[in-house]
């Protein structure tokens, strides 16, 4: 178990986060969600404490418990008083090591969450996050629902989960991080009372993507009634912490990560077609996808796509200009002091070092390392990494009205899915 102290004396709060480098990636396939339930069940009560009673004393002495998830980890976080953080690491250990895992609670988190991918099918944005975190890259790891689907989250079992629960913080896989008025001799001493694992770790799965398909891919969700689409679009790009990210994270900031990027400017001002428009790298530990999205009138969508792919061939061919470079360059590097402000976000930085392998002092040196940066090197790394011919495109739409027009766009295949399917 590594443990990372940030201290700082200036304020009574303390925050700590007990990460593991499970995530939902770990899951067995055709188990999907099984991590989620698992974590948000083990919340509900441990053998000392009710669910009520748990939730009573956790507001009681003005603190805050959560669980969070990403593709490769998750954390058991909180916040307290100083004077309160024995008590709330002990309630924490106890979420750990003696979670009740009742039947009645599996239950009844069962039904809450297929109301809840229920009430998210009303969003047609996160509709087409779904769909295209399914789609962009068929058959990867990254590919698969963290949260699971009507099928999956069905079928989970009490014993499956009760099989599960220890092997998510296994103490290989741990990483203690504290951030507050705490000397690191105080932090060691409360990570001797977390629990040694009963149970062994999760195999690592294989991260290596298989040959992904060529061409450009139409997935259209078919939802009755849209007056306005969603549309989510990519491809698979370079990992967090390669070579290339850097620069890539340049050109996706001048593309479409500011009110005066590229997008913004085309789509939004001088089209007027989406009140938004950009486009965001996903990082996570092994090569994820870059994804534009924006939200056009029906009426307008199949122009707004045509116009963006023209935009991402454009980028692919030219990259960015000198001027675009150099004002992202000075925007980035004003704004990284930002993300290490507070005790929290250094630590949480260190934590995420950590658990993505990466250097030490990785994300203090992200300022450093965009300044080192020229223009020939952001532009290099799009030729290499964008791919304007194979983009998967996700519309969230009426399959009935926009379908025909958005065939003349000449995609390579065409699917229709209906929006309840997955």
């Amino acid at each position: 178990m590594k443990t990372i102290v940030e201290p700082a004396y200036e304020t009574p709060l303390v925050s700590f986060q007990i990460s593991s480098r499970t995530g939902t990636v770990n899951e067995p396939l055709g188990k999907e969600g099984l991590v989620c339930h698992a974590a948000e069940l083990g919340m509900r009560g441990t053998q000392n404490l009710s669910r009520a009673e748990f939730d009573e004393k956790i507001d009681s002495l003005g603190a805050s418990m959560c669980f969070s998830f990403r593709r490769d980890s998750m954390a058991l976080s909180a916040t307290c008083l100083h004077r309160h953080l024995d008590t709330v690491f002990s309630l924490a250990v106890d979420v750990l090591s003696s979670p009740t895992l009742s039947g009645d609670e599996h239950e009844k988190l069962q039904r809450e969450s297929l109301s809840d991918l229920d009430e998210m099918r009303d969003s047609d944005a996160a509709l087409a996050a779904r769909y295209f975190n399914r789609h962009f890259h068929p058959g990867y790891i990254y590919c698969r629902t963290a949260i699971g689907t009507e099928r999956t989250i069905s079928e989970l079992t009490l014993e499956e989960v009760r099989e599960l629960y220890p092997r998510l913080f296994p103490d290989s896989n741990l990483v203690l991080g504290i951030a507050g008025p705490i000397s690191e001799s105080d932090a060691e001493a409360l990570a001797a009372t977390l629990p040694a694992s009963g149970g062994s770790a999760l195999p690592l799965p294989d991260l290596t993507p298989p040959q992904g398909p060529s061409g450009r891919r139409l997935i259209l969700v078919d939802k009755p009634g849209r007056k306005q689409c969603q549309v989510a679009m990519g491809h698979l790009m370079p990992a967090y912490g390669s070579d290339r990210f850097d620069a890539l994270r340049v050109a996706e900031v001048a593309f479409g990560g500011m009110f005066s990027s590229r997008l913004m400017q085309e789509i939004r001002v001088n089209q007027a077609w989406s009140y938004g428009a950009s486009c965001n790298i996903y990082q996570a530990r092994g090569r994820h996808a870059l994804c534009i999205t924006m939200a056009p009138a029906a009426e307008v969508c199949p122009a707004a796509i045509a116009k963006v792919m023209e935009m991402y061939t454009g980028l692919h061919a030219n990259g960015i200009t000198a001027d675009e470079f150099d004002f992202t360059r000075s925007y980035l590097v004003g704004s990284a002091a930002f993300s290490r402000a507070t005790p929290t976000q250094r630590l949480y930085g260190q934590i995420q070092e950590e658990l993505y392998s990466l250097p030490k002092g990785y994300g203090d040196g992200f300022a450093q390392r965009i300044k080192a940066l020229d223009l020939s090197r952001v532009n290099a790394a799009l030729a290499e990494s964008t791919k304007p011919k194979d983009l998967c495109v996700v519309v969230v739409a009426s399959a009935d009205t926009a379908l025909a027009k958005l065939e003349t766009l000449g995609f390579d295949s065409v699917e229709v899915v209906d929006y309840t399917s997955y």
